[in-house]
């Protein structure tokens, strides 16, 4: 899988965006204005994150 950079959305957020490749679009079944699930964990020492697309019930619960 190729590499994607990490983008700064300015400085008054420390939040960061990147884009969700094209493979885990297809991959997830992603549509744009879905919701993504992620968890942090640590495996082996290294910290790792799994992301899922969010349950239907979740798109409706959770709005920005």
């Amino acid at each position: 899988m190729r590499l994607y950079s990490i983008l700064d959305l300015g400085p008054n957020t420390r939040s960061l965006r990147a884009t969700v490749p094209e493979g885990i679009v297809a991959f997830l079944d992603l549509q744009a204005g879905e919701k993504l699930d992620w968890k942090m964990e640590t495996m082996n020492g290294e910290r790792v994150v799994i992301v899922k697309k969010a349950p239907e019930l979740e798109h409706q619960i959770h709005h920005d």
